[in-house]
């Protein structure tokens, strides 16, 4: 497959993010089913494509899917997300061009060079990425479990009362305050749309009741709010440790959440909305940007680090909510096989941050 440009193709469509987990299930995709340029080279991609669909009908009466790919939890809808990867690379390699305006003028004609393709670089495989991170393990920056305890204690001290101001603006607690939960801000997520961002911005309007399963929204702020407090003792003012960036282990946002495709889901719920992972300290770790966001397109990588998260503040907290756990196949290296860097961050800070939090918690809810 050829990442980058597909990379650079899928940006003049989508947000990076979308783009980059597009990416991944092509990869996933790969890993069972063979290169997609193969694919596409053999017949376009069309036996391929037949073998990923999957209809409400063939979900209605449990038939066995047709790929080789391990689904957990909803096929119908594993499957689908990886089928409108798989056909949107295959659209990429036609060079078809899509979301051109139907009553456009035509352009004058003019004479261009004729384009050709990036070349096909080989990419890590499974092998050279544990390589890779076993040299860089020790210096992935997970924090102090003490720290980490401190904050599940305040949580349980106020779940009932925060739980019942959630209820009241109409906001499932569970979302953000399961049992043992180490969420820092329960109701505060990510932004998400066009709409939430603009009324982030400032540029427009929202009420609450269009703003769903959250009373505040934030950009990347909140979840370092943890780490500058520790480290600086004052609020996160935009900047952040140098050569360094803050990677989310897994996903909290709901749009092209891979919670299907790398946990299993234990219970059957209404909604598997992880917005409460978004502040979650144990969710967090700050990554050496040498590493290029290892976390967006490895899921063994995340996988290892989640279960590096686990080992670390497992026995007092439930790092993940109680109705999902990590597929066995995600985390296929053990933690105990790399040489991780000791914890970070001196557990008396801590105070600082609870006593912003507090403030910030009665701002949010209401007192």
């Amino acid at each position: 497959m050829n990442d980058s440009q597909f990379f650079e193709w899928l940006s003049d469509k989508y947000k990076e993010g979308t783009a980059r987990s597009r990416i991944t299930n092509c990869r996933t995709v790969e890993q069972y089913e063979g290169n997609l340029d193969d694919h596409y080279r053999r017949d376009g991609g069309k036996l391929l494509i037949q073998r990923l669909s999957y209809t409400k009908n063939d979900e209605r009466n449990n038939s066995p899917q047709k790929h080789n790919i391990p689904i957990n939890g909803s096929i119908y809808n594993g499957t689908a997300t990886l089928k409108q990867a798989v056909k949107l690379y295959f659209e990429f390699k036609s060079g078809a061009k899509t979301n051109e305006p139907k009553n456009r003028k035509r352009a004058r004609t003019v004479t261009r060079t004729k384009k050709t393709d990036w070349p096909d670089w080989d990419h890590p495989d499974d092998n050279e990425l544990y390589e890779l991170i076993r040299l860089t393990a020790k210096y992935i920056k997970f924090l102090n479990p003490q720290i980490i305890e401190e904050i599940v204690k305040d949580n349980i001290k106020n779940q009932s009362a925060w739980s019942q101001k959630l209820e009241n603006k109409n906001i499932d607690p569970e979302i953000y305050l399961w049992e043992k939960s180490p969420c820092a801000f329960p109701g505060v997520r990510r932004y998400a749309g066009s709409k939430e961002i603009a009324f982030f911005r400032k540029h427009t309007e929202l009420s609450d009741k269009e703003i769903n399963d959250a009373v505040r929204l934030d950009d990347n702020d909140f979840p370092k709010q943890i780490w500058s407090f520790i480290f600086r003792k004052n609020k996160f003012q935009k900047f952040g440790p140098k050569n360094y960036a803050l990677a989310h282990l897994a996903d909290h946002k709901e749009f092209n959440n891979r919670l299907f495709s790398e946990f299993e889901v234990k219970e059957n719920k209404k909604s598997y909305k992880l917005f409460g992972l978004f502040t979650c300290p144990t969710n967090t770790a700050f990554i050496p940007t040498s590493l290029l966001r290892p976390t967006d397109f490895s899921p063994t990588i995340r996988g290892l680090l989640i279960a590096r998260a686990h080992n670390l503040y497992g026995d007092f907290c439930n790092i993940l909510p109680p109705w999902i756990k990590l597929n066995n196949e995600e985390t296929v290296w053990k933690y105990s096989d790399f040489e991780w860097g000791d914890p970070v961050g001196e557990v008396e800070n801590v105070k600082l941050f609870l006593e912003f939090r507090k403030e910030t918690m009665n701002s949010i809810l209401g007192n």
